[in-house]
């Protein structure tokens, strides 16, 4: 306390000054900054499009595996679309055990 009473005597208040204003600065410019940047990425990685098998709209994000909601179809979101993770031309079947 005896520090800031003769340093307000003294008029050495600058160094303070300038530490709130950057301080200030700081808590208005890095949330913003960071916000843009988020926005940009999110644009940039969010895509939207209809499933392969059943035209369920789907939005995920890019170079991300997931499965269709709708059908349960195992999917791959790329930069340029919604693609199976399975080759196109594949059945799927379930098997049964018949008692004979």
């Amino acid at each position: 306390m005896l520090l800031i009473i003769l340093l307000g005597v003294s008029g050495h208040w600058s160094w303070l000054v300038n530490g709130l204003i950057l301080l200030i600065f700081l808590a208005v410019a890095v949330p913003v900054t960071a916000g843009l940047w988020l926005r940009w990425w999110w644009q940039r990685n969010l895509i939207e499009g209809p499933c392969p098998v059943c035209d369920y709209q789907l939005t995920g994000i890019a170079n991300t595996d997931c499965v269709c909601p709708s059908c349960g179809e195992p999917l791959q979101i790329t930069p340029t679309g919604i693609k199976r993770l399975t080759p196109p031309g594949t059945i799927d079947v379930e098997a049964t055990e018949i008692d004979v």
